[in-house]
């Protein structure tokens, strides 16, 4: 029987983290390994080195990937990755929320809920890697 190749790795910059499917064109990555079992794709646009359920941070990773720059996590979705109680109606919810700055258009991709915000400096924070409103806005 003949064996299948192996497939190709990925740069080791996109093997750790979410990435963006434009960046690992732009860095030699074919679109058929693009397309491989091996990686998630848990946002249109972006890829994970992982198959199988994601956990909230590691779908945060994903989508922040092909978000704009002030583009931040919000609501529930920044309740939760900064570990905030919430109502239990909030403690599961499947979609994440993100928040741009007015007037500019809120996101909708699919297992998005999009919000507009008026956000100082102070409004947001990083945390762990992820942009998100700051505990005061959450």
């Amino acid at each position: 029987m003949e064996r299948m190749p192996d497939r190709q790795p990925l740069p080791h910059a996109l093997a750790r983290a979410p990435f963006n499917v434009r960046a690992a064109l732009d860095s030699g990555v074919t679109r058929k390994r693009l397309r491989s079992s091996d990686l998630s794709a848990p946002f249109w646009g972006t890829r994970i080195a992982f198959a199988g359920e994601l956990a909230l941070r590691q779908k945060c990773l994903a989508l922040q990937a092909r978000l704009p720059s002030d583009a931040v996590f919000s609501h529930a979705t920044a309740g939760l990755l900064l570990g905030a109680p919430l109502p239990p109606r909030h403690e599961h919810e499947p979609r994440l929320h993100v928040s741009v700055p007015a007037p500019q258009r809120a996101m909708s991709p699919r297992g998005v809920i999009g919000h507009k915000l008026q956000l100082s400096d102070g409004d947001r924070m990083l945390q762990r890697g992820l942009r998100t409103t700051a505990p005061a806005r959450t």
